[in-house]
C-alpha cells in the first residue's frame, strides 16, 4: 500500500489559511452588491487580505479578502476588502490607466474575434491553409501597445495544428492579430509576407518503458503531517497556500534547533516571471510574458499524475481557486508533497578503526506545476534535515517557434538570435527572469540586516592564501547588487541582536545557482516593466503592500514600476524588518534536443545556515 500523510481537521481557521470555496462565494457577493453590477463583474484576483506582521502578532486577526476586480463593459478596476465576518466592505477603491490579470473568458474572446475576421482569413488562405478550425490561436497579453486607445487589448498568434498533439510545431510566420476585447473588434491583422509553413507537425511520440520500475517505499508511512495548510516535517514546520496570482507561498517557516523552534521566514513566493525573446523582427519583440502579472501563476495551475510528474508515492491535495465571476473551482491534485532521498548528508572513513561514519540525506518536496501557453513550469520548495531550503524551477514544455526558409533558400545564412531545431523551424533565443520574494524573519522580525560576503586573494609568500570579508548593506540603494564571479558574492541574513555559541550572529546565507544578466537594452519597453532584472539582489525594509517585484498592473504597462519606487526612499536596512528579492536568470539558447518537448531543465538557489546552528543540526543531540 502506497504511503500517505496523515491529514487532520484543522480546528480553527488559521489569519493566513486561503480562502475557502464558502468564503469565496461569500466575497463575490458582497463585492457584486456594493459594486450594484450584478454578473457584470469579474475577479482577476481574488484572495484572502492577509494581515500584516503587527495584526498576526496580536493573535486575533479577522478573516478578510481582497479582490482586484474588473468591469469588462465599461473597463474599470477596482480593488476592495471585504471583512468576512461582519460581511462588511471596507474598502472599495478605483484604479485608473491599469489592466488587471488576463481572464479565462479573455483568451475565449480574443479566439472568437479573431477567427471572425475577413482579413485573417485571407492572410492563413494566402498561406494555403483552407480550414480555419485547422489553426490553433494563441492569444497573448500585449506588452505595451501605443494604439490601444484605452481599451483591453490582447495580441493573437496562430499556428497549424490540424490533428497533431503538438499545437506549436507548425507557427503561420508573419501572421499577427491585434484585438481590442472592450469594444469587441479587431483592430488590425499584421502580415508580414507568406513564409513556407514548416513541413512537419513536431508531434510528441511517448516511448513505451524501456527500464525496470524504482519506487520508494514507505511501509511506516510518511514522515510529514499536514493540518489544513500547516505542514510539518522533520525539523522544519510551515504553512502553504496556492495563491491564485503567485502560486505556492510558504508562510512562518521555522526550524527546529534542539527543543526550541525557531523562525527563519514569515514568508516566500515568486513575486514575478518575466520571459522576454530575443528577436527584433516586429511580430516578436514585444514578446515578454510576465507569466505572475499578467496571467496569474495560481490560476494557471494544473493537476499533478502520480507516477509521472510526481512520484507514486506523493500526497496529492485538491485546492480551490476562483473563477473569472468569483465562483470557486476545485482544481484536483493541484500540490504534490513527499518525501525522497537527498544524497549523502554527510559521510567519512576512518583509516585507523577501517570504519566509516555515514547516513543518507532526507528532502521533503512540496510542489505546484502550472501551464502558460507553450511552457510549463514545475515550481518546488525543497526542505532538508541538515538545515538548508533549496527552491527549484523545472522548465520545460515546447519551445516558442517560428517559421523559416530552408537553410538552401539563404545561403545557409541565418540571424543568431535563434537556432534551427527541426526543418525550417527556428527557436527564438529568449531568457526566463524569476524574482523571488523572501521576507526573512532570522529569529523574529524586527531585527535583521543583510551581509554580503566576498572572497579574494591575500598577500602571501606561499600565495595561495585567500579570505572571506563581509560588509553590511546598510540602505536599499546600496543594496543594489549583482553576482560577481572572482569574489563568489554571496549574502547572508543575520540576526545582530541575538549571538551562537561561537560569539557570531545566527543567519542563513542566500547561495546562488545559475544565473544570467538581462541583454535587453535598458529602453526597452519590456525592460522597463521587468525593471527588477536589473540587479540580482534587492532588499527593502518590509511594507505589507509591497508584493509583486513588477508592481501590481504590468498588463499593457510601459512604466517601471514595483522594486524601483519600492527604494526610492533608500530606507535603512540594519537592524531593520528586511525582505530579499532576488532575480533569478536563465538564458535559453535552444537545441535541437529541446524539440518537439524540452527535457526539463531544473534551476534554483539554495538558503543555507550559516551560523545559525551551533553545529551540524543533522547530527543526533
Amino acid at each position: 500500500m502506497l504511503a500517505l500523510a496523515l491529514v487532520l481537521a484543522a480546528p480553527k481557521v488559521h489569519a493566513l489559511e486561503p480562502l475557502s470555496a464558502q468564503e469565496l462565494v461569500s466575497a463575490r457577493d458582497l463585492f457584486r452588491r456594493h459594486a450594484n453590477l450584478g454578473n457584470r463583474l469579474r475577479f482577476p484576483s481574488l484572495y484572502v487580505d492577509e494581515p500584516s506582521k503587527a495584526e498576526l502578532g496580536t493573535g486575533s486577526v479577522p478573516r478578510r479578502a481582497f479582490a482586484s476586480a474588473y468591469d469588462p463593459q465599461t473597463n474599470r478596476t477596482w480593488e476592495g476588502v471585504v471583512d468576512l465576518g461582519t460581511r462588511r466592505v471596507i474598502r472599495w477603491t478605483p484604479r485608473t490607466g491599469v489592466q488587471p490579470l488576463i481572464l479565462q473568458e479573455d483568451y475565449v474572446l480574443a479566439d472568437k474575434l479573431l477567427r471572425g475576421s475577413s482579413d485573417w482569413r485571407r492572410a492563413i488562405a494566402k498561406r494555403g491553409i483552407r480550414k480555419p478550425d485547422d489553426v490553433h490561436l494563441e492569444p497573448w497579453a500585449p506588452g505595451f501597445v501605443e494604439d490601444a486607445g484605452g481599451s483591453r487589448v490582447m495580441r493573437v498568434l496562430s499556428f497549424l495544428r490540424a490533428e497533431s498533439n503538438n499545437a506549436y510545431g507548425r507557427p503561420i510566420e508573419g501572421v499577427l492579430g491585434l484585438v481590442d476585447l472592450t469594444r469587441k473588434r479587431v483592430i488590425r491583422v499584421d502580415d508580414s509576407g507568406v513564409r513556407p509553413l514548416p513541413p512537419q507537425s513536431g508531434d510528441i511520440q511517448v516511448p513505451g518503458a524501456s527500464l525496470k520500475p524504482i519506487g520508494t517505499a514507505q511501509p511506516k508511512g510518511a514522515s510529514f503531517k499536514v493540518s489544513g495548510h500547516a505542514v510539518a516535517w522533520g525539523p522544519w514546520r510551515f504553512r502553504y497556500a496556492l495563491h491564485p496570482r503567485e502560486g505556492l507561498v510558504l508562510h512562518l517557516v521555522e526550524v527546529k534547533d534542539g527543543a526550541r523552534w525557531r523562525k527563519v521566514l514569515h514568508r516566500a513566493s515568486l513575486s514575478e516571471m518575466s520571459v522576454p525573446y530575443g528577436d527584433p523582427d516586429p511580430q516578436w519583440r514585444w514578446r515578454a510574458a510576465f507569466d505572475v502579472g499578467e496571467y496569474g501563476l495560481g490560476l494557471l495551475s494544473t493537476s499533478f499524475e502520480k507516477g509521472l510528474d510526481a512520484p507514486a508515492h506523493a500526497l496529492l491535495r485538491d485546492e480551490v481557486l476562483p473563477g473569472d465571476d468569483g465562483t470557486p473551482r476545485i482544481l484536483p491534485r493541484a500540490v504534490a508533497m513527499y518525501e525522497r532521498d537527498g544524497g549523502v548528508l554527510y559521510r567519512h572513513w576512518d583509516f585507523v578503526t577501517g570504519k566509516t561514519i555515514s547516513t543518507r540525506a532526507r528532502e521533503f518536496v512540496i510542489s505546484f506545476v502550472a501551464a502558460i501557453g507553450n511552457y510549463d513550469y514545475l515550481v518546488s520548495w525543497v526542505f532538508r534535515n541538515d538545515g538548508s531550503l533549496r527552491s527549484e524551477c523545472d522548465l520545460t514544455g515546447m519551445m516558442l517557434t517560428k517559421g523559416v526558409p530552408a537553410l538552401a533558400e539563404t545561403n545557409h545564412r541565418r540571424p543568431a538570435t535563434g537556432h534551427l531545431v527541426a526543418p525550417r523551424i527556428e527557436a527564438v533565443n529568449h531568457q526566463h527572469f524569476f524574482s523571488f520574494r523572501l521576507d526573512f524573519d532570522i529569529d523574529g522580525a524586527g531585527n535583521n540586516s543583510v551581509m554580503e560576503t566576498a572572497t579574494s586573494p591575500t598577500p602571501s609568500d606561499a600565495g595561495n592564501a585567500f579570505a572571506m570579508t563581509e560588509r553590511a548593506l546598510t540602505s536599499e540603494l546600496e543594496a543594489l547588487r549583482s553576482l560577481d564571479l572572482p569574489s563568489g558574492r554571496k549574502w547572508r541574513i543575520v540576526n545582530p541582536g541575538a549571538r551562537n555559541a561561537l560569539g557570531s550572529a545566527p543567519g542563513y546565507l542566500l547561495v546562488p545557482g545559475e544565473n544570467a544578466p538581462s541583454y535587453a537594452q535598458p529602453d526597452n519597453p519590456e525592460r522597463r516593466r521587468a525593471a527588477f532584472v536589473d540587479h540580482h539582489l534587492w532588499v527593502t525594509r518590509y511594507r505589507s503592500d509591497e508584493r509583486f517585484s513588477a508592481g501590481d498592473y504590468p498588463n499593457q504597462s510601459d512604466k517601471r514600476e514595483g522594486l524601483p519606487n519600492f527604494v526610492s526612499d533608500n530606507a535603512p536596512l540594519t537592524s531593520e524588518d528586511v525582505v530579499l528579492w532576488y532575480t533569478l536568470g536563465v538564458t535559453h539558447i535552444p537545441r535541437p534536443e529541446d524539440w518537439p518537448i524540452m527535457p526539463a531543465h531544473r534551476t534554483g538557489f539554495t538558503l543555507m545556515p550559516a551560523g545559525f546552528f551551533n553545529r551540524n543540526p543533522a547530527l543526533k543531540r
